[in-house]
């Protein structure tokens, strides 16, 4: 008898593999916190010492003491009237322009340079406002007529200056993952690439308990065994430990999402984070863990570059930066949108989909993960809009 409207029989939720095996990941989480503990110790020092230098850095160079107009030298003397903008007109070094702008195209407006008052009344601006009184200061700087680019310098500096802790703890966070992940990343690629190579031969995921794993039929085709169903796949220890430090790693990423600062695509990771957990959970008691470890290598191969780019760009080493950025945006199209959709969800369609059923029976956990995979594709194409929105920026 079909399923209410449905043309199958009843889902089953039916549990492939103990999820009680799965309890060493709280105690890699608790000590993934502690890393990110003594991390916070080692480079918060660090990460004062860039933030400070991306501040000088990013200082404009008409906004310094020694740019006020104390002193302003011509001929060997030292002038004192200081440049400022009377009835309409550029007034510098006590001479009048004359010419008029009437008849003529729109000259480029000159920089003002400041006066000892002037630089004192926008620092003390910038100490005093908050990020959101950010039109006092436009208000002060239209008064004292600073140029467009002028006011367009004063408005990164600003919000330089006021994202300053956000600056150190992105840096702190990026350094946290990176030494998380790298040799996560490193173990994860031996165990899926070098041991049981499933990414070239990705057929070899659907090797299910009860069948023969040296047989050339499983890397060149899919051959599945439906005398032993339910299907579950095979997985040996390598697999189950980095199962578990992935599963350890991914659950404080998760509980401390809402304490990171804020991001535009604050809601994507948040979905994103929470689909990796119940994708491990899913591919584990549905016994699909051969598909877990291959999303979770997938996954790791981009994150390394990426958070090299930002610690790159944190540490205003701009050139390492845009490098780390091109191969990140390289490995992205290859891994999460080339291989992910090949190696996976193609494969799934092509020969894994049927050992998501028990006869005409749906099993939930294993459908569940199929839809989870395709959530994350999504992200995916969302994630690379966002990268080349970065790209078309910075060509143009």
């Amino acid at each position: 008898m079909g399923w209410l409207f449905f043309p199958f029989e009843q889902p089953i939720f039916l549990i492939q593999d103990d999820p009680y095996k799965l309890w060493p990941a709280f105690v890699v989480c608790i000590g993934i916190f502690i890393i990110r503990w003594i991390v916070d110790k080692l480079f918060m020092a660090k990460a004062q010492y860039y933030t400070k230098y991306k501040r000088d850095n990013e200082r404009p160079n008409w906004l310094n003491p020694s740019s006020s107009s104390n002193s302003h030298h011509q001929n060997g003397k030292t002038s004192s009237s200081k440049p400022t903008y009377t009835n309409g007109k550029y007034v510098a070094n006590g001479t009048t322009s004359t010419s008029k702008p009437t008849s003529q195209p729109k000259q480029k407006q000159p920089p003002l340079i400041l006066s000892t008052q002037q630089y004192d009344k926008i620092m003390s601006l910038i100490d005093t406002l908050n990020k959101k009184e950010i039109n006092k200061l436009f208000e002060y700087g239209l008064e004292i007529k600073l140029s467009d680019i002028q006011m367009r310098e004063l408005k990164t500096y600003f919000n330089l200056i006021k994202e300053e802790d956000i600056h150190m703890h992105k840096y702190l966070e990026s350094v946290f993952k990176l030494i998380c992940i790298i040799p996560i990343s490193a173990y994860g690629t031996y165990v899926v690439y070098y041991k049981h190579d499933f990414l070239i031969n990705h057929y070899k995921q659907w090797i299910s308990y009860g069948d023969d794993p040296n047989d050339p039929d499983h890397m060149f085709g899919c051959k599945i065994n439906y005398e032993n169903e339910p299907l579950t796949q095979i997985y040996d220890s390598s697999m189950y430990y980095y199962y578990v430090i992935s599963l350890g790693y991914h659950l404080q990423r998760a509980l401390t999402q809402f304490h990171n600062p804020a991001r535009k695509d604050f809601w994507a990771l948040v979905i994103h984070h929470w689909t990796t957990l119940g994708l491990m959970v899913c591919s584990w008691v549905g016994g699909k863990t051969r598909i877990g470890v291959n999303v979770l290598n997938i996954h790791e191969s981009t994150d390394i570059l990426l958070e090299s780019a930002k610690i790159s760009s944190y540490a205003s080493l701009q050139v390492l930066a845009d490098l780390f950025f091109v191969l990140f945006l390289m490995a992205w199209i290859v891994f999460r949108l080339y291989f992910f959709c090949y190696r996976l969800l193609w494969s799934i369609y092509s020969c894994g989909s049927s050992t998501a059923w028990l006869g005409n029976h749906p099993l939930v956990y294993a459908q569940v993960c199929i839809l989870m995979l395709y959530v994350l594709e999504c992200l995916h194409i969302y994630w690379f809009r966002l990268i080349m929105k970065i790209v078309w920026n910075k060509i143009i």
